[in-house]
């Protein structure tokens, strides 16, 4: 076992990452760092065609904290060759990200499970897994907006059903950088824990440590939230809630007759969406922002 090997076994996190970078730093052309390893499934997709030969490698450096300390690492202590690329990723969450270097990807929304359920992502979403290409009817017309509109309006159902909570939820992010003791909101990560929740009171009984808000701060959360509610509510939740809807649709149409949404059988051959496998079935399919096609092309070019 070599020195740096013995490092790597004694380090922890962020340090671990780097010192696995410079152990491979001689094999790799492009070198890639994810929060964690869905990132990869997405950011890797839209990636491949970038790499023109070019050997890569990548690393999970489990956070977005530890994201940033390994660019901070490698900047402050790594000398690198013109021919060398590096690329970091991170989402935005509810953090004031006006700090992070530009050589640093962030999401334009809350985080990458956004870009999953945006319209763009939804018309790819129908048009691959049903086979719609090009309209060669009516029929097909109708069942393609069908198909459609359903999930649009699935997603805003979920966005209706959470937005008070998560309007609460970013106000405690964002107070919780004032106090002491910090919020614990670990009640407040699943959807099926906050669906429907429209008072004050539940919200900040699942809450300890609940930094106080007044209902005019809420307000205001509520009206930044309706901007965008498929950008700027919490990605997370939209993962956990969507397989429903998608199931939902994909057994209707996977039907030999007696359809709720199709005029006939559109056989879908992808297997049952979950949670846990939503990005690694879809990641295809989701939306590519035109930041996240500049910031490649300008790190590789």
């Amino acid at each position: 076992m070599s020195l740096v090997d013995d490092l790597i076994n004694e380090a922890e996190g962020d340090q671990v990452v780097y010192m696995e970078f410079i152990s491979e730093f001689s094999r790799y052309d492009i070198f890639l760092f994810f929060e964690g390893k869905d990132d990869y499934l997405y950011y890797g997709s839209v990636l491949r065609s970038f790499y023109k030969g070019r050997k890569q490698n990548h690393y999970i450096c489990q956070g977005k904290e530890n994201v940033i300390k390994v660019y901070e690492f490698i900047k402050r202590s790594t000398k690198l060759a013109k021919n060398k690329k590096l690329l970091y990723f991170v989402d935005k969450d509810y953090d004031d990200n006006s700090d992070i270097p530009k050589e640093i990807y962030v999401t334009p929304c809350y985080s990458i499970e956004n870009l999953f359920i945006t319209d763009e992502a939804i018309v790819e979403i129908v048009k691959g897994t049903m086979g719609f290409n090009g309209f060669k009817n009516h029929e097909d017309y109708l069942d393609y907006e069908s198909a459609v509109e359903y999930l649009k309006s699935s997603r805003d159902i979920i966005c209706q059903e959470i937005l008070y909570a998560n309007a609460c939820y970013y106000l405690q992010k964002n107070k919780a950088k004032y106090c002491c003791d910090k919020p614990d909101l670990s009640k407040m990560k699943k959807y099926n824990q906050i669906k429907g929740l429209k008072n004050y009171q539940e919200v900040m009984d699942l809450i300890p440590n609940f930094v106080e808000v007044n209902e005019n701060e809420i307000e205001h959360a509520i009206k930044y939230l309706q901007n965008e509610p498929e950008k700027l509510i919490r990605g997370k939740y939209f993962r956990q809630a969507m397989p429903l809807y998608l199931n939902n649709m994909f057994e209707d149409s996977n039907k030999r007759a007696n359809w709720k949404y199709f005029r006939k059988r559109r056989l879908v051959t992808l297997g049952k969406i979950e949670e846990n496998t939503l990005i690694s079935n879809l990641t295809q399919y989701a939306e590519v922002p035109d930041c996240l096609s500049r910031y490649i092309n300008t790190q590789l070019g």
